[in-house]
């Protein structure tokens, strides 16, 4: 009978945290819900642009299983680190497949001068944190800073792509 009320307080103990609990609400609130592979809010790519890309994605879909989404944004507020916004909106859009984890997400943010790549606990080991850093630090960065946006995505999925091949 100890070990029940125990467990019980445990119980409640665990279940009453309501700051912790209602700010991880107020963000998840104000995450945009992503319905497309491409959600493209600032408008940095053109409707061809974006066809071409979601053409890519859809055919290594296919081939791989894979889910890529990209989506980019004016604002991350209220949250203050793109890594946090972009791993909370990859977990509410439920990028990849649930039995495999093998989504990524990729979070750009022109007006912020910020970009993310999120990788399901599938892809990981394939192409690690350090890799994907690399991609974005060596192939994507670089065109974003001349002002090709659809370049800079264009080539990194491709690296991506190629890497999960």
């Amino acid at each position: 009978m100890k070990k029940i009320i125990f467990f019980l307080v445990i119980l409640i103990i665990i279940g009453c945290n309501p700051k912790k609990t209602t700010a991880q609400n107020q963000q998840n609130d104000s995450l945009p819900k992503i319905e497309s592979i491409i959600t493209d809010f600032e408008g940095i790519l053109s409707p061809n642009e974006e066809a071409k890309l979601t053409h890519m994605i859809v055919d290594f879909e296919k081939e791989t299983s894979v889910e890529i989404v990209i989506v980019t944004i004016k604002s991350i507020k209220p949250y203050d680190d793109i890594f946090d916004y972009s791993l909370d909106l990859a977990n509410k859009t439920g990028v990849g497949k649930k039995d495999k984890s093998n989504g990524i997400m990729i979070v750009v943010s022109n007006s912020l001068r910020k970009i993310q790549i999120q990788n399901g606990d599938g892809i990981v080991p394939i192409i690690s944190n350090e890799k994907t850093k690399e991609i974005v630090g060596q192939i994507m960065i670089p065109e974003f800073k001349e002002g090709h946006h659809f370049k800079g995505l264009e080539k990194g999925i491709n690296k991506i792509m190629e890497l999960l091949r």
